[in-house]
């Protein structure tokens, strides 16, 4: 909500501020890192390799024990679902990291206007397609924020997949609602289906 209202990345205050309704939102302080503001292909690469390299410190219990230091108390949350979770569903995972991975992309190859707005969106996807690669090692940390910044990620698809040949556009939109609805399907037929 502060991201929309000021159509500008959080400040470090406003982060800290909107940690204290929930702590997730402390992963927005990875965006105030300069390698998001840098519109790359090669940037996207760079982040997908630190991205499953970060999934493999989640499951490390070593790790999670010395976030402790930094998170307090919240880390007890960390230890419980890196304990009670095991790696996300591999196809999901891959294919949601292509479609996030796909939109970043088209927004370099298409994207000319750095307005404000448009950096806060990029940004954020940016922010999106790293945390939902290092949750293949705590599925609960993308489950989580995915609720806040999925939005972002579709808007910058959007834009990107209207520039592109109608055939393969056609083809994206195709696999990406294939994709949708065979997960809106496992999910309605699974544990969690019958609330």
């Amino acid at each position: 909500l502060i991201c929309l209202l000021g159509r500008s990345y959080p400040k470090i205050y406003q982060i800290i501020f909107i940690s204290g309704f929930h702590i997730s939102s402390l992963t927005l302080l990875l965006g105030k890192l300069k390698i998001f503001s840098k519109r790359s292909n090669k940037i996207l690469f760079i982040s997908l390799v630190l991205g499953l390299f970060l999934a493999i410190l989640l499951r490390n219990a070593q790790f999670i024990n010395s976030l402790s230091l930094f998170l307090g108390n919240a880390s007890d949350k960390l230890i419980f679902y890196s304990s009670q979770f095991q790696f996300a569903n591999i196809f999901s995972s891959i294919v949601r990291v292509t479609i996030f991975g796909l939109g970043l992309y088209l927004a370099n190859k298409n994207g000319n206007d750095d307005s404000e707005l448009n950096n806060l969106i990029y940004k954020l996807s940016f922010l999106m397609f790293l945390l939902e690669i290092a949750s293949l090692g705590l599925p609960i940390l993308g489950q989580r924020i995915r609720l806040y910044l999925l939005p972002f990620v579709l808007i910058i698809l959007v834009n990107g997949i209207k520039n592109i040949f109608p055939l393969y556009r056609i083809l994206i939109l195709l696999v990406i609602e294939f994709y949708v609805g065979l997960s809106l399907f496992y999910f309605l037929n699974g544990k969690m289906g019958e609330y």
